[in-house]
């Protein structure tokens, strides 16, 4: 009898622990159910420095822009069409830039900027309208597919101004970008 009770404990237990991975087993096959957030956290420097506004004193023109961009290249050339050309990038991972070019021409045709023609031969891939901003009128190039791409042409004088935001991620932000640079934007005289 000894003998007997010894084995059923052990058939008792082993029954136990079969029927325990048995309800574990099922209860992981159950489907998550929780909120997933993607994206990345800042730190509180990162958005102090967004909040921040800087102010691009330039030879031809002024502007301000947000403080995620910082200042990658500045040029004037002595030479050319070109007068002065700027490049901004942001300083997180989405890859935003912003470049600007100040052309100086004889007419103010846009056709006569390269820069303008390249964007008028892909209509395939840019939308154009004519657009007014505040006291600015030109025309606007949309390339909503990677990488996504807004820029701007304006006249001032006998110069021709681009003004182009591109993202490789998406355009979300980006008209809202350049609305922000053209509201500010002065010529020196």
């Amino acid at each position: 009898m000894k003998h007997f009770s010894f084995k059923m404990y052990i058939i008792v237990a082993a029954v136990l622990l079969v029927g325990a991975a048995g309800a574990a087993w099922i209860f992981l096959q159950k489907p998550v159910i929780s909120d997933i957030r993607v994206g990345k956290v800042e730190s509180s420097a990162d958005m102090e420095a967004g909040k921040e506004i800087k102010t691009y004193p330039g030879k031809y023109l002024t502007f301000s822009y947000s403080g995620i961009y910082t200042e990658k290249s500045h040029e004037t050339p002595d030479g050319g069409p070109v007068k002065e050309s700027i490049l901004l990038s942001a300083t997180g991972l989405e890859g935003q830039k912003i470049a600007i070019v100040v052309e100086k021409r004889d007419t103010l045709d846009f056709q006569e900027s390269p820069a303008y023609q390249m964007r008028l031969n892909k209509s395939n891939e840019y939308a154009r309208e004519t657009v007014t901003l505040g006291d600015w009128s030109g025309e606007l190039f949309k390339k909503d597919v990677q990488v996504f791409e807004r820029t701007l042409f304006l006249k001032h004088k006998n110069f021709i101004v681009s003004l182009s935001a591109t993202s490789p991620f998406n355009a979300d932000n980006l008209d809202n970008e350049l609305s922000s640079i053209v509201g500010s934007l002065r010529f020196r005289e």
